[in-house]
């Protein structure tokens, strides 16, 4: 919750800029589309500043994560920093493209007339780009390869397990969904927001998580990665041995 305040407080000032231009009088059409175009630039810059703080954060409870699903001790402040310190890199490049297209996305939406153009960018991301970036921030999280193995192998496991990624895919983007609400109920989607951050998705990053592991077990770590295998698993022969 911490680190998603940027993004929150950005989500905010949008609002409140946006009912601010709307209520003005003696203002013509043009003005107001002038002054909206310009807050909806200026909220996709913060947005991206704040999707790249929050993947801080996120890069120090994946590390806790890690360590639940593996059965490991743990020491929250000290593995929270760790768990940044190991994972920071790799997420922030990963944030950075979500930013960028996200932002472009946007602005693609609204600059365009054609309803084709002004929806096409949007969906190639959820449909293609983001899915992948979620099954990277796993994938770096656990094996230290390089960017285009990376890449590859998040795409690879796309295709193969395809309805259940989709599954835990749709289930972390639900946030999206709050545009929905009407900007004069903003203080319903704050609230939603601020529950989602704290109970909601720990519990959906965790899952999809546990899933991923699961996915690893199976076709990378029995043969090329065994001191993952069943790793936080109980093991029946090593229990028949005692």
């Amino acid at each position: 919750l911490l680190f998603f305040i940027p993004f929150l407080v950005s989500i905010i000032i949008k609002d409140v800029s946006i009912l601010s231009i709307t209520s003005m009088e003696s203002v013509t059409e043009e003005e107001i589309a002038s002054m909206i175009f310009s807050t909806n630039i200026i909220y996709n810059a913060m947005m991206f500043v704040s999707i790249v703080i929050f993947s801080i954060g996120l890069a120090g409870i994946i590390k806790i994560f890690k360590e639940l699903i593996y059965s490991e001790p743990i020491f929250f402040k000290e593995d929270f920093f760790q768990g940044i310190k190991e994972n920071i890199k790799s997420l922030i490049v990963i944030s950075v493209i979500v930013g960028l297209l996200t932002a472009i996305s946007n602005i693609a939406y609204i600059i365009f007339d054609n309803i084709v153009l002004r929806v096409l960018p949007t969906a190639i991301n959820f449909a293609l780009i983001f899915p992948a970036c979620l099954i990277a921030i796993f994938l770096t999280s656990i094996y230290n390869n390089k960017v285009f193995v990376t890449i590859k192998t998040s795409y690879a496991l796309y295709i193969r397990y395809f309805p259940q990624i989709l599954l835990s895919y749709v289930l972390v983007i639900l946030m999206v969904f709050l545009k929905l609400i009407p900007i004069e109920y903003f203080f319903i989607k704050y609230i939603v927001l601020i529950l989602a951050v704290v109970f909601y998705y720990p519990t959906i990053i965790f899952g999809s998580y546990i899933f991923q592991i699961s996915v690893y077990d199976k076709n990378f770590n029995k043969t090329q990665f065994i001191e993952y295998y069943r790793k936080g698993l109980f093991n029946e022969d090593l229990t028949d041995k005692k």
